[in-house]
């Protein structure tokens, strides 16, 4: 599947070949590709087996939702029974056909390299937009969905799109601080003061009982707290700045 979707990107966007339809048929072809491969998958994903496993827990959660809880009102949509496979109906994966839907709706308005977007998405976020971080992958799909609200200054339908991405993942609350970059220049500066702020917000958030008197903000400290009490050796902490800033600025 790679190399097919490496060798659309040279013929389409490299080489400039190929007529409409042909672009069109392979654009469709690739997203059917790719929409199958985790339609048809079985147990494949961490996250995904947590749910699965989970679920008869879960299930009862529903009518008890807590907005500071672990998973949010919508992060309920995986929720699948850890039924026997005979048991399973062979049907298309429906979180997975909106998913993919949404990026390559934006890849098609946005992107002036098509295929290369879609290649490029293939090689990385692909595989854990659909097998593990379901939760974020929706509040992320909600956000491009966002964009032309935010190229347009509409901002209340903006904040309507962020508010179902934190119904999915309360991570998407950070997304709130996007209106008020919407006039920076990405210059070396810029970017260190936005992360100089982020790492001073965090550091907030640890340090005080902020987050307690805010009891949506509450899982977010729990997680943030989880997460950098992970250890791991150098290699660890230089391959997620590789993957997530060096990459992503050189592209």
């Amino acid at each position: 599947i790679g190399i097919y979707l490496l060798a659309l990107a040279i013929q389409f966007d490299f080489r400039g070949k190929g007529s409409a339809a042909t672009r069109k048929f392979h654009f469709r072809l690739a997203f059917l590709i790719l929409v199958a491969l985790m339609a048809f998958r079985y147990r494949v994903g961490g996250d995904t087996l947590r749910y699965m496993d989970s679920y008869e827990h879960m299930y009862g959660a529903i009518d008890t939702f807590d907005i500071g809880g672990r998973l949010q009102r919508f992060g309920f949509t995986e929720q699948l029974p850890a039924l026997d496979l005979a048991e399973i109906p062979v049907v298309p994966d429906r979180p997975r056909i909106f998913i993919n839907t949404v990026f390559f709706s934006f890849f098609k308005k946005y992107s002036k390299y098509l295929f290369v977007a879609i290649f490029l998405y293939y090689i990385y976020p692909y595989f854990i937009f659909n097998m593990e971080v379901i939760r974020e992958s929706f509040a992320i799909a909600f956000f491009l969905l966002s964009i032309d609200a935010c190229l347009r200054k509409r901002w209340l339908i903006y904040y309507l799109y962020i508010a179902i991405a934190f119904l999915f993942h309360a991570g998407a609350i950070f997304l709130i601080i996007v209106p008020f970059l919407f006039n920076w220049k990405i210059r070396p500066l810029s970017i260190f003061v936005v992360c100089g702020a982020g790492v001073a917000v965090l550091y907030f958030f640890l340090n005080t009982s902020f987050a307690n008197t805010y009891m949506f903000l509450n899982n977010i400290e729990e997680q943030g707290r989880a997460y950098i009490s992970i250890k791991s050796n150098i290699n660890g902490y230089i391959a997620p700045l590789l993957f997530r800033i060096l990459f992503p600025a050189i592209i």
